[in-house]
C-alpha cells in the first residue's frame, strides 16, 4: 500500500523534525549519521523510497539529508 500524499508529507515533517532533535543532541556528524538509519523507516511505502533511501544513505551533513 502506497501512503496518501497527506500522510507522506506528514512523516516528511516528523523527519525533519527528528533530524533536528539528533543533530541538536548527538552533533552534526553523529546526530546525521545515527539519522540515516531512521530515515528509512520514514520513507518505507513511498513511491521511489528505495532510490531515495540510497540516497539518504550517502549523505555527510544535515543539509544533505534535508
Amino acid at each position: 500500500m502506497l501512503l496518501t500524499a497527506d500522510r507522506s508529507g506528514e512523516r516528511i515533517d516528523a523527519a525533519l523534525l527528528h533530524l533536528e532533535w539528533m543533530v541538536d543532541y548527538k552533533g552534526p556528524r553523529q546526530g546525521v549519521l545515527e539519522m540515516r538509519k531512521h530515515l528509512g523507516h520514514y520513507i518505507g511505502g513511498m513511491r521511489g523510497a528505495t532510490a531515495l533511501r540510497r540516497e539518504l544513505n550517502m549523505a555527510k551533513t544535515e543539509e544533505e539529508l534535508r
